[in-house]
């Protein structure tokens, strides 16, 4: 179920994330939260610190990647995933 929520721009450009978005991403304060732009598609993400990933399963097969493709991996797949 689609649910559409909204918040004011101030002319600083700061806005507030209303709760249920907060909540849906699972943010607190001093989180921080990226937005990604996929042709006119605009998401917000819950940035992860690098400490975050450490209990991942390491993938010793898998080829060296930039950061740049690996953040191009994670915005893919988060816009796919909401479709």
């Amino acid at each position: 179920m689609t649910q559409l929520y909204q918040s004011k721009i101030f002319a600083n450009g700061s806005t507030t994330l209303p709760q249920p978005v907060r909540d849906a991403l699972g943010i607190k304060v001093g989180d921080r939260v990226r937005c990604c732009i996929f042709v006119r598609i605009v998401q917000a993400l819950k940035m992860r610190m690098v400490c975050e990933l450490v209990d991942m399963p390491a993938w010793h097969d898998q080829p060296t990647v930039s950061l740049r493709e690996m953040q191009n991996v994670i915005i893919y797949r988060a816009i796919k995933s909401e479709k």
